[in-house]
């Protein structure tokens, strides 16, 4: 079944509520994220400080929060309450004309927008392990948390020193040519631990190769000659 254009609903027109975005990169996903939280501020009421925003690094938080800004900065623009060269005019015209096909005042959408724009530094826009961290320290005492702890997801130190760790003990008995060659082709820790980093995630991963290292490595080495 082919769905018509006048099917398809746009972050514009979707009801609000329970949403499940699914979108590649590049396709409009902070569009559709911007739009739907000025939504929700004017249509639902909703404080901009009750509004959950989570994405994965904290570059992104920083680029997210900015963009959300500037779309209420843009869209309270059109009311002649704001810059005019924040936002993007295009979304902010289609929302203005939806508040007003609803019904609802310009004023009072100007009123909330302001003030989501003037508290939108206690809207919670986190990366997710910065969630986890808010969570957990504030519900400390039911969880039995340390008030000091911190949550790290970031395995880089851990997984470097573990490389360090194989590369002395497994190759200490390595051929000097072999020790070489390997430095060489920029198979030392260093870069092995780079190699490691993005696999490390995927746990149901296969790394097929040598069964081990030490002479094995060397006797396929100088086979490789």
């Amino acid at each position: 079944m082919v769905a018509r254009d006048e099917d398809i609903l746009t972050p514009i027109d979707v009801p609000l509520g329970d949403l499940s975005i699914e979108a590649s990169a590049g396709t409009g996903k902070t569009y559709a994220l911007t739009t739907l939280a000025a939504r929700a501020v004017v249509e639902g009421e909703i404080g901009i400080h009750r509004l959950l925003v989570v994405t994965f690094t904290v570059a992104a938080t920083a680029e997210l929060r900015q963009r959300v800004r500037r779309t209420l900065r843009g869209v309270l623009a059109g009311y002649g309450a704001g810059d005019a060269g924040q936002g993007d005019a295009e979304q902010g015209r289609a929302l203005r004309r939806r508040w007003r096909d609803m019904g609802i005042e310009d004023a009072h959408a100007a009123a909330l927008l302001a003030r989501a724009v003037r508290d939108l530094d206690r809207a919670s826009i986190l990366t997710i392990h910065g969630f986890c961290q808010r969570l957990l320290t504030e519900f400390a005492f039911d969880g039995g948390m340390p008030f000091g702890f911190e949550v790290s997801g970031d395995d880089a130190p851990p997984l470097a020193a573990a490389v360090r760790d194989f590369w002395r003990r497994r190759l200490v008995d390595a051929p000097t040519l072999l020790l070489r060659r390997a430095e060489g082709a920029g198979f030392a820790p260093s870069r092995l631990a780079e190699w490691a980093q993005p696999l490390y995630a995927k746990r149901d991963l296969i790394v097929r190769g040598a069964a081990s290292p030490g002479a094995d490595l060397a006797a396929s080495f100088e086979r490789a000659q």
